[in-house]
């Protein structure tokens, strides 16, 4: 359980989604007509009605003059409707977005006292490495019929240890062996099978506690991604850990950061 001096604070503007959702919770489509600047709407509508009248009191061609005058106001229009839409999107927080922020705040002061926040994730150090932990929202669509367009959004819980950029990608595979939440099994995932084979001497599965278990029915994965040279912890789908869980995690990276397994061979 951590006290409140090691949670660290999140400071979230408070939104009134009541006004913004139906009786079941859910947005509904008026919610960016409510808060779109009215002013907009009537000043546009004010301006085409004086164009229009301007063009049919001072020419017989009408539309040949009011083309032009609405062709230029639709510009400005249509480049203030983009402004407007953005900061709606942008100031618009979800309640469930606001809960991720806070159980982020919770463990971030696992990653220094320097670190920064950035929007569904944190970024810091533990124990000299550079740490981001983040929640991130996948859509998985299956490849093959009869499951072809249907598709799947599931959120998926990452952590990264920064590591060398060197060596071939490998993947440490997680088979639970039931669903009450036992201890994982690891299998290296790695080519060619002289690379696994060095990676298992190189004591890789190992490094992991051998009491290690996470919650019933996840499959963790923790993978080496040479290209952007970090050791990534991944629990699809996931949700933000406590603090011990999270401190896990992170000591099981380091661990594996120490081990000779980022070698060109």
């Amino acid at each position: 359980m951590t006290s409140p001096s090691d949670q660290c604070s999140w400071s979230v503007e408070s939104t009134d989604h009541a006004s913004q959702a139906g009786e079941d919770g859910a947005r509904t489509s008026n919610s960016f007509r409510k808060e779109f600047p009215r002013y907009l709407i009537t000043g546009s509508l004010v301006i085409a009605g004086l164009a229009s009248l301007a063009c049919a009191v001072t020419s017989d061609q009408f539309m040949d003059c009011i083309g032009p005058v609405l062709g230029n106001l639709l510009i400005p229009i249509t480049l203030m409707t983009l402004v407007a839409f953005h900061n709606h999107e942008k100031n618009e927080q979800r309640p469930e977005d606001v809960e991720v922020q806070q159980q982020l705040g919770r463990v971030c002061h696992l990653l220094g006292e320097a670190h920064s926040h950035l929007l569904f994730a944190i970024r810091g150090t533990y124990e000299g490495h550079e740490v981001l932990a983040c929640l991130k929202t996948v859509i998985y669509q299956p490849p093959m019929p009869p499951f072809t367009g249907v598709s799947h959004t599931y959120d998926v819980y990452d952590v990264r240890l920064r590591c060398p950029r060197r060596g071939r990608k490998w993947c440490l595979s997680s088979k639970p062996p039931s669903m009450t939440g036992e201890p994982l099994e690891w299998e290296i995932v790695a080519r060619p099978k002289s690379a696994r084979d060095r990676l298992a001497a190189a004591g890789l599965v190992q490094a992991i506690p051998a009491n290690f278990e996470t919650r019933p029915g996840i499959r963790p994965t923790i993978t080496y991604l040479p290209t952007g040279g970090w050791l990534k912890y991944e629990e699809p789908p996931g949700r933000i850990p406590d603090v011990e869980s999270l401190r896990t995690h992170l000591d099981i990276l380091v661990s594996i950061r120490r081990l000779d397994v980022f070698s060109q061979s």
